[in-house]
C-alpha cells in the first residue's frame, strides 16, 4: 500500500514539471504584448519660437507590431527653457520657447526613443537627402514653403524610389540607383515619403 500510494504522487510531480511545456528549453518567443522597442513619428524636428510640432510614440513588440494600451512617459532634456512640452497619451506637443536645442524622450516599459528638437529663427530654403540602401539620411527635414529638397543616390546604392503623401501633390521619384532629383514644396504641411521597394525605408519633409 505504501508503494501504490507513492507512485501517483511521483507521476503528478513529473507532469507538473514537464507536462505544462515550461519555457521549452528557452525557445519560446516572448509574449506578444512585451515592449521591445519604441519608435517616434519623427527623429528630429525644428520649430520657431512660439511654433509647435506634434510627435507620436509607438511601442512595438519583438516582431515590430505596434502595441496599444501602453503608457508613454514624456521627458525633456535642455539647458534653460528651449521648449515646452504638453504630453497627451502617446503624443506630445512641443512648443519653441527660445533659440537652441533640446531632446524630448518617450519611455514605455523601460524602452526609449528620443527626438532632437532645434528652435530656430528661420528655416532653410533647401535640403539634401542621401539615398543609401534601406536608409534616407537625414530621415526628417524642415524647410520653408517654396523651398526644395534634393535626393541624391549614394555610390553603391541599389534601386530605390521616393513616393510622397502630404497636404499637396508631389510627383514621385521613379526607381533609380544613381544621380540626383529635386522636388519643390509650395504648400506648408508635413510630407511623408517612402521607398515602396524596401519596407521601413521612409522619411518626412516638414514645410513651414
Amino acid at each position: 500500500m505504501r508503494v501504490s500510494t507513492a507512485l501517483p504522487v511521483v507521476a503528478a510531480f513529473l507532469v507538473a514539471c514537464g507536462g505544462g511545456g515550461g519555457d521549452n528549453g528557452g525557445t519560446n518567443p516572448p509574449p506578444s504584448d512585451v515592449v521591445s522597442s519604441v519608435s517616434t513619428s519623427r527623429t528630429s524636428a525644428s520649430v520657431k519660437p512660439a511654433e509647435s510640432v506634434n510627435i507620436t510614440a509607438t511601442p512595438r513588440n519583438s516582431s515590430g507590431a505596434a502595441l496599444s494600451g501602453k503608457t508613454v512617459a514624456w521627458t525633456v532634456t535642455q539647458t534653460g527653457t528651449i521648449v515646452n512640452i504638453t504630453p497627451s497619451g502617446s503624443s506630445v506637443q512641443i512648443t519653441g520657447a527660445a533659440v537652441g536645442t533640446a531632446q524630448v524622450t518617450a519611455t514605455v516599459d523601460g524602452k526609449t526613443a528620443s527626438v532632437a528638437i532645434t528652435v530656430v529663427q528661420s528655416f532653410p530654403s533647401t535640403g539634401t537627402v542621401t539615398v543609401s540602401n534601406n536608409t534616407f539620411t537625414p530621415a526628417d527635414l524642415d524647410i520653408n514653403a517654396g523651398g526644395s529638397v534634393t535626393w541624391t543616390w549614394a555610390q553603391g546604392a541599389v534601386d530605390h524610389n521616393v513616393n510622397f503623401t502630404g497636404p499637396a501633390s508631389v510627383t514621385a521619384i521613379g526607381v533609380r540607383s544613381t544621380g540626383s532629383e529635386a522636388r519643390t514644396f509650395n504648400t506648408a504641411g508635413l510630407y511623408s515619403y517612402v521607398c515602396t521597394i524596401h519596407q521601413g525605408m521612409n522619411g518626412t519633409v516638414a514645410v513651414h
